[in-house]
């Protein structure tokens, strides 16, 4: 059986961290993170490494297959480069047989090279036909003369508070509510924070809207609902104080999401300490958020198309006005 040895050279990484880069630009930098495809920035400088390839952060032994030619962080990472040409769909193949050995590696016995290359690799039982079935299911990238390489942005510092008002959730216990079809959103970072299912009243409900939490172990994990939900004290639920496009609320929670490592479930973010967080956001010669910008990266992306199909469909429909007959009589 063909091993990681056999199949590949197994390389230290190659490149700096984020902060000795100076500008941003068209490179991924690779770190030992374990999403956004293991990249941290994108960076100028030069690529060390030809794509396509895999990279492993060493501590868990997360893999990723890369198809831009990239850098990466000088520790905690390795580089898999095919030693004959290798089909992409054969290299996601060995990445997803990585990712299932990581139960074996930890903090404490990390994914060495010596461990790595002993992996055991089956590729022989993936036949041509399921490698052309993993083919179909890939993500396609999409060429529209628009990249992230091409566009230069100029960042603001943005208040929470000056952004959206604030309102903080609106059940201590929701178990008070009659069980029912209504999401019931918390702190949690799975199922997109949604706890339970209750019967929320109207005035209660809301619909389009990101949710923040305030504390627990995800605590400033931030959520976008475009269903009609109900909320629990511990998170706000953001009201735009401007006509934000969808992109934008994305790229918000994002941002938000990135900025988690600040607040842990001894160190809370209640409303006002949310308020005055502040934020870097594109922003236009005016010092205003610079939609048009945010558009265009956030649109860019291989999944955008399928993700606002997605969220529209999801939209409730519009209540129709009530109609007067829809009132008993009046008897006076």
């Amino acid at each position: 059986m063909e091993t990681v040895d056999s199949l590949f050279w197994v390389k230290r990484g190659e490149g700096g961290y984020v902060e000795s880069y100076a500008e941003t630009g068209p490179t991924p930098l690779v770190s030992a993170r374990t999403d956004n495809n293991g990249v941290a920035a994108f960076v100028e400088g030069s690529p060390r490494f030809k794509a396509p390839a895999i990279t492993i952060e060493r501590v868990g032994g997360t893999a990723f297959v890369q198809l831009l030619d990239f850098l990466t962080v000088p520790d905690d990472i390795s580089v898999l480069i095919p030693k004959k040409e290798m089909d992409v769909e054969s290299l996601y193949v060995v990445a997803s047989i990585i990712n299932n050995s990581k139960w074996r590696f930890s903090y404490s016995r990390k994914l060495t090279p010596s461990r790595m290359k002993k992996i055991e690799v089956p590729l022989e039982a993936f036949s041509s036909f399921k490698l052309k079935k993993l083919r179909d299911i890939l993500p396609r990238g999409r060429n529209e003369g628009v990249g992230i390489e091409r566009i230069s942005i100029k960042y603001g510092e943005f208040k929470v508070g000056s952004l959206f008002d604030l309102h903080s959730g609106d059940y201590h216990k929701s178990a008070s509510l009659p069980p029912g079809d209504t999401p019931i959103v918390s702190c949690g970072d799975s199922d997109n924070g949604i706890s339970e299912y209750r019967s929320v009243p109207d005035d209660k409900t809301y619909a389009q809207k990101l949710t923040i939490a305030y504390n627990g172990m995800n605590t400033l994990t931030t959520k976008y609902h475009p269903y009609e939900f109900g909320t629990k004290d511990d998170v706000a639920v953001a009201f735009p104080k401007l006509p934000f496009k969808l992109s934008t609320l994305i790229f918000i929670q994002f941002t938000l999401n990135k900025e988690r490592w600040r607040f842990s479930y001894y160190r809370k973010c209640f409303n006002e300490k949310l308020r005055n967080l502040r934020i870097k956001l594109p922003a236009d010669k005016d010092g205003q958020i610079d939609e048009g910008t945010i558009e265009k990266v956030v649109t860019s992306t291989t999944y955008w198309s399928h993700y606002e199909q997605v969220v529209r469909a999801m939209r409730p429909k519009r209540r129709a006005a009530p109609r007067l007959t829809d009132y008993p009589p009046n008897d006076c």
